[in-house]
């Protein structure tokens, strides 16, 4: 409220949104819908497809305290590398984009729970392991790599005769990749120097998180369900939000032959054979019971 005249400048609030889809092949599905996502396609095991979270920043990040995204990896996906970009719009409307950062996964076992960190004091409960920390590069001239901090837990469940097995637990993955106070405050002289130049419009600022995934040995029929939520604080106020997206997953065996379905000459001789004894077998019946009949009239 404001009493008397003059005017105040409150900022920008910073409600910001994330969004995740899902590039399987050359389609994408997903953009724009919190819980959309591919039912059409699917993938199978051992196959390679793309996960996308764009997230909302604004010029003033170097001014929050946290800006962070947290993907729940679903347990049959394992990711391999992972690339940073700023996105934004030109005068004209035009999209453009700056690479900032490529990463690459080090040391994973699928299935194993492998956790990971770039901090060198462990973060969140996970040690140091330089043996299964990412590798992280600038791209041009992007942000360094210690703008940004890495961590994360890598899918569990446990194989059985070549199929997941459903009476020992499974585990989704999560990784966290966290914006540093560096990483902020370069981010923040990037747009600046965007705008100052002409290049960029204000207002449509948009980070891209891109992970490269394979569909891994426990990849089974149905949907998978990958959450991220963007976290963030500001001076003013701290909130979150999430997407929901999923991916049909055909996985491997889904339609096994039926013996109704395979009229083959591999076994194809006993159902034949079957049917002409059952009839043989009725009509020796039914003269059974013809004869059966005709003795118990004579004996009257």
């Amino acid at each position: 409220m404001i009493q008397g005249q003059g005017k105040a400048d409150f900022g920008d609030y910073d409600e910001l949104q994330v969004d995740k889809s899902i590039t399987v092949g050359d389609k994408t599905y997903g953009v724009d819908a919190k819980d959309g996502g591919d039912t059409e396609q699917g993938v199978t095991k051992d196959q390679n497809f793309q996960w996308h979270i764009d997230s909302e920043v604004n010029k003033n990040v170097d001014s929050y305290n946290k800006y962070e995204l947290v993907d729940t990896l679903p347990f049959q996906n394992d990711w391999r590398t992972m690339s940073l970009s700023l996105k934004y719009q030109d005068p004209s409307g035009a999209l453009q984009s700056t690479p900032l950062l490529e990463m690459s996964a080090n040391g994973m076992t699928t299935g194993a729970g492998t956790q990971f960190t770039t901090n060198a004091n462990g973060v969140n409960g996970i040690a140091y392991n330089a043996a299964t920390a990412p590798s992280v590069a600038a791209l041009g001239d992007g942000l360094s790599p210690d703008g940004i901090e890495l961590s994360g837990t890598g899918s569990s469940y446990v194989m059985k005769d070549g199929q997941l097995d459903a009476s020992q637990a499974v585990s989704d993955g999560t990784i966290m990749l966290s914006l540093t106070e560096s990483g902020r405050k370069q981010l923040a002289e990037k747009m600046a120097a965007l705008l100052a130049d002409g290049k960029a419009k204000d207002g449509t600022w948009e980070l891209s998180w891109n992970l490269n995934v394979v569909a891994n040995q426990s990849t089974q029929p149905g949907d998978m369900v990958n959450n991220v939520d963007l976290n963030y604080e500001t001076a003013f106020d701290k909130d979150t939000d999430q997407d929901l997206a999923k991916t049909f997953v055909k996985g491997a065996g889904v339609n096994p032959p039926s013996i109704h379905d395979t009229p083959t000459h591999s076994g194809g001789l006993l159902p034949y054979t079957a049917s002409v004894l059952g009839i043989g077998l009725t009509i020796l019946g039914l003269l059974g019971l013809a004869n059966l009949i005709k003795k118990r009239r004579n004996e009257k």
